[in-house]
């Protein structure tokens, strides 16, 4: 039971004093009784048959005042308490008590009220028959009658108290524990699938906002959006969301069409990616590619080194060492002449390149362009570095 109680006392403490109560009209029918039939005990002889007879006669008496007082004190259940004010529903409760109720209690006041003189008689005739057991008392009528009268009543008030109290108290806790029980169940169940509903949800605002960030980043027609707000939300980001950023970076870096403005703009959002996690060796390659593609090459080698000691072995697909030799040439005057440790540098990279089957369909592609083509001419430069036994006209092993 939540909420306070009309006189403004907590629900606990109500719950207490209606026990304390009804555990003191309980002692109080139980002190009246015992006091009662030991006077009816100590009044006649032999005092063990008429004990037993009494206590008899006052056990029935209770139990028909308490069958009564049950009957009048049956808490109702409200029509309405089915729809819950939270709007949850709570199960439908039997009520077939409480209409037997309704019904015997109706009867039992009408009845009594038109039979008033036929119930006197009838009483009477039951006070004269249970004092029979008590004669030869003179007062056996008087004992009798209070045997009758004073259980039933007790009875009757301490059935009707404890209706109205514990057993109310009962019915509500039980009803809402059951309610509570099954919300809670539902709740628990449901509880996973909300939690990933949830998160999707979550994830797709923040790719949503992350996405809008990058594409004004990559779009070189307006103003670059702040790199803290960049940065923060790379760091936040989960690693699918970093990838497919990082997808969009690499797709506009690579693109033809692309200038080199906007090649430029690539560099923070890549940065940013390796900020955000700096164990990813293909952000700091792609870094690299972008720094040596606007001619900071020293910039490049560094994140190029960098993304090759974090790879390891080569793989069948990436391009690094390629791209390593391109910001390495580009550290070199066209004119000049590179130092035998920087040359030998560009042959580890190219011999490497080389055994990919994309790199050697790539630069034999390139060398067909025009000479001004600055693809080309980074790979004219790149001819002498080639391993020894390659054609450098068709690009074929000897």
């Amino acid at each position: 039971m939540t909420g306070s109680h009309p006189t403004g006392r907590q629900p606990d403490e109500v719950r207490v004093e209606r026990r304390r109560l009804l555990l003191v009209h309980v002692r109080i029918a139980a002190v009246s009784l015992g006091v009662l039939i030991v006077l009816v005990a100590l009044s006649t002889v032999p005092a063990t048959a008429v004990l037993g007879t009494a206590l008899l006669v006052a056990a029935a008496a209770t139990a028909c005042g308490a069958l009564t007082g049950f009957l009048f004190g049956i808490p109702r259940i409200p029509e309405d308490r089915a729809q819950r004010g939270d709007g949850t529903t709570a199960l439908s409760a039997n009520t077939n008590l409480e209409q037997i109720s309704d019904w015997l209690t109706k009867i039992l006041v009408g009845v009594g009220l038109v039979q008033v003189g036929a119930i006197g008689d009838a009483a009477g005739r039951l006070v004269d028959t249970i004092a029979t057991a008590f004669q030869p008392a003179k007062h056996a009528t008087v004992l009798a009658g209070a045997l009758v009268v004073l259980p039933t009543v007790l009875g009757f008030l301490v059935s009707y108290i404890g209706a109205r109290t514990w057993l109310m108290e009962m019915f509500t806790e039980f009803d809402g524990g059951i309610a509570s029980f099954v919300r809670s169940q539902v709740n628990q169940a449901l509880a996973p699938v909300q939690a990933e509903v949830d998160q999707v949800q979550q994830d797709q605002r923040a790719l949503r906002e992350l996405l809008a960030v990058v594409d004004a980043q990559l779009d070189s027609r307006g103003p670059e959006p702040r790199l803290d707000t960049l940065a923060d939300l790379l760091a936040k980001a989960t690693p699918a969301q970093r990838e497919y950023a990082f997808r969009s970076v690499t797709k506009v870096r690579r693109s033809p069409s692309t200038d080199d403005l906007a090649r430029r703009r690539t560099i923070p959002v890549l940065r940013a990616l390796v900020d955000a996690d700096p164990g990813r060796y293909a952000y700091r390659a792609e870094l690299g590619s972008a720094l040596a593609d606007v001619g900071e090459h020293h910039r490049a080698l560094a994140e190029l080194d960098q993304a090759i000691a974090l790879r390891g072995a080569p793989t069948k697909s990436d391009w690094f060492e390629f791209h390593r030799a391109r910001a390495r040439l580009g550290t070199i005057p066209p004119t000049a002449t590179p130092d035998p440790e920087t040359a030998a540098l560009l042959r580890d990279d190219l011999a490497v390149a080389w055994r990919k089957p994309s790199f050697r369909a790539y630069l034999t592609q390139v060398l067909t362009k025009h000479a001004d083509n600055p693809e080309h001419q980074v790979a004219e430069r790149m001819l002498p570095y080639l391993p020894p036994d390659v054609d450098a006209t068709t690009h074929d092993s000897r």
